[in-house]
Order: C-alpha cells, then sequence, then structure tokens
C-alpha cells in the first residue's frame, strides 16, 4: 500500500495513528508516551492562555469604549462652553 501511495510505511502509520487519534504506542503497551502527557500539558496551557487572552480583550474593549464616551464627554462640554460665549 505504501508503495501504491508513493509514500514511506512509517508515514501511513503516522496517518492511521491521527486518524484514530490514538496515543503514540509502541507494539502493545497500553502505557501513555511521554509525549501523550506532554501533548495534553501544553493543551492545556493553551486553554488557559486563550482564556487569559480573552479577559484581556474584554478589559481593551471596555477601557477603549469607557475612553470614547470620556472623549465625546469632554468635546460636548468644550462645544457647549463656546456656544454660551
Amino acid at each position: 500500500m505504501a508503495r501504491d501511495l508513493g509514500v514511506d510505511r512509517t508515514c501511513l502509520y503516522a496517518w492511521k495513528r491521527k486518524l484514530g487519534r490514538g496515543p503514540y504506542h509502541h507494539g502493545r503497551t497500553t502505557v501513555a508516551d511521554w509525549r501523550d502527557a506532554r501533548i495534553e500539558e501544553l493543551q492545556a496551557k493553551v486553554a488557559r492562555m486563550e482564556g487569559i487572552i480573552g479577559g484581556q480583550w474584554q478589559e481593551l474593549d471596555f477601557f477603549e469604549s469607557a475612553l470614547r464616551r470620556i472623549d465625546a464627554d469632554a468635546a460636548m462640554t468644550a462645544l457647549a462652553g463656546v456656544l454660551t460665549q
């Protein structure tokens, strides 16, 4: 099959593993490979970072909105001062 597809046979095993989303096992062992633990660790870290970044975006949006309101109020106050003179 590998020869028919023009790929190395180890590539077929990698595809099979990815398709089944199976762990990186060698042989018939059921113990998770260190790479599986590392992948899970990094996925958790990415999820935490995405949560932090999401919170920062919300804060940024809040403060941008507040600044726009302050600028608008200042402009209205300045305009009212010019009109009353």
